[in-house]
């Protein structure tokens, strides 16, 4: 990416402290920066004194670097005034936070007094009216994503009361060694990856699992108090709602047997054991997302397939995530055809290591087993070693049992004999679509 470079006009007066706003175009953006001579490095090309001397001072931006030549000479330090530090800086500082490494990027440079103020200010203050030490703060505020940019009024206080409101129902007694921490400041310390998410979530999205949680599961903030894994769970989307009642069960909040999800009464039922439902989520949250039609639907698939209730309670057990698959598709089908009709594994075999089904394996599989039968030699008695080599492994492996018998691979490489395969009948029937699986 090209350097860009702005030299200021001579003739244009220039603060010492603070260079004009410069838009900088990059990756598709444009970034509006406002850099302050204090926080940038000279070039050590140039000279630090001398009467013509031009500093240039560099920021970085991804792999690209923006140069700003200052057009007049560098003024004596006799006559330089200290320099301000940027507003948000000023602000971290004025509440106890002195590693700025974290909040000296771009983004956190470009921000104004009127945002800082409006916004970063407030969000500090109600941390630290939590009992959250500076160095607390600053982890939540650091984290992958920081609620620094969300809008205090709009998004950070309606989540913050929610959490007040909730640990109104927490029995909370403060720590001898952090009296000052209250029951939402023990929450918001537990995990600060979890708390900026939901510090920063949208406010929409957290009423629409509220909502799911009261109407649809009896779940309310009294239960949710109950739950040490709170910060997580708030972060949730309302369509996995089924999740979230199997971690609160899992974490002993009483909610009413006849709000259980449809899910779970249908796998507790199916299994035949009071809890299954909420062990195979907890297994699979991809679960979650699973209605329990769809469930019932992939166990009447495999059962009119001749598995029995017996032999699908095994499998499930195994790969619960074999409930979220649609085995009435067009590839599914083949792949269960493919294990009936050719492979010397049953089902329940490939689901020991359940990648072998669910991943992307199947077709490796039968393009291997393939390959073993023309040369005359036998399948392993567990698929792992075909699904696991890489094509060059498994070519050089079949090399050396073949030249113990004095004969030799006819294709060169893996891709020869692939392509040789997929020409054939066999190939064309079980050839796998691999972007499909």
């Amino acid at each position: 990416m090209p350097l860009t470079s702005l030299t200021l006009p001579r003739h244009r007066p220039l603060s010492h402290h603070t260079w004009p706003t410069q838009r900088i175009g990059g990756a598709g953006a444009c970034i509006t920066l406002q850099l302050a001579l204090f926080t940038c490095r000279r070039n050590r090309t140039c000279g630090s004194s001398g009467g013509g001397s031009r500093p240039v001072f560099h920021h970085r931006l991804g792999k690209a670097s923006v140069i700003v030549a200052a057009a007049h000479p560098q003024p004596s330090s006799s006559s330089s005034s200290p320099a301000q530090p940027f507003p948000l800086h000023a602000c971290l500082l004025r509440h106890g936070i002195t590693d700025l490494a974290a909040f000296s990027g771009l983004k956190h440079l470009a921000l104004g007094q009127e945002a800082v103020s409006s916004s970063v200010e407030p969000k500090l203050a109600a941390l630290a009216a939590e009992g959250l030490s500076p160095k607390q703060v600053a982890s939540i505020l650091a984290a992958r994503d920081s609620p620094l940019p969300c809008t205090y009024a709009e998004t950070f206080q309606p989540n913050l009361q929610l959490l007040r409101e909730i640990a109104a129902h927490i029995k909370y007694r403060p720590h001898p060694k952090a009296p000052q921490l209250t029951a939402v400041g023990k929450v918001l310390a537990g995990s600060p990856n979890y708390v900026a998410m939901y510090l920063s979530r949208d406010r929409s999205k957290v009423q629409q699992l509220l909502q799911c949680l009261d109407n649809d599961l009896g779940i309310g903030l009294k239960q949710l108090a109950s739950c040490s894994a709170l910060t997580s769970l708030v972060n949730i989307s309302a369509s996995s709602a089924q999740g979230a009642i199997a971690l609160l069960l899992d974490e002993g909040v009483p909610v009413q047997q006849a709000r259980l999800p449809p899910l779970l009464c249908f796998l507790d039922t199916y299994m035949g054991e009071e809890g299954a439902g909420r062990r195979l989520v907890r297994a699979q949250p991809v679960l979650g997302d699973v209605n329990a039609a769809a469930a019932k639907r992939s166990t009447d698939s495999l059962a009119a397939r001749g598995y029995s209730q017996h032999q699908i309670q095994v499998m499930v057990g195994k790969e619960p995530k074999l409930l979220a698959l649609n085995l009435d598709s067009p590839l599914q089908r083949q792949k269960l055809d493919w294990i009936e009709r050719v492979s010397p594994w049953t089902l329940d075999d490939l689901l020991d290591t359940p990648r072998y089904f669910i991943g992307t394996k199947t077709r490796r599989l039968a393009a291997r087993l393939a390959l073993l039968r023309e040369a005359g030699l036998q399948p392993p008695p567990s698929p792992g070693t075909l699904a696991t080599y890489s094509d060059a492994s498994f070519m050089a492996t079949l090399r050396k049992q073949l030249a113990r018998q004095g004969r030799d691979l006819p294709w060169a490489s893996w891709a020869e004999w692939e392509g040789a395969w997929l020409g054939t009948e066999e190939g064309r029937e079980w050839g796998f679509p691999p972007l499909k699986e």
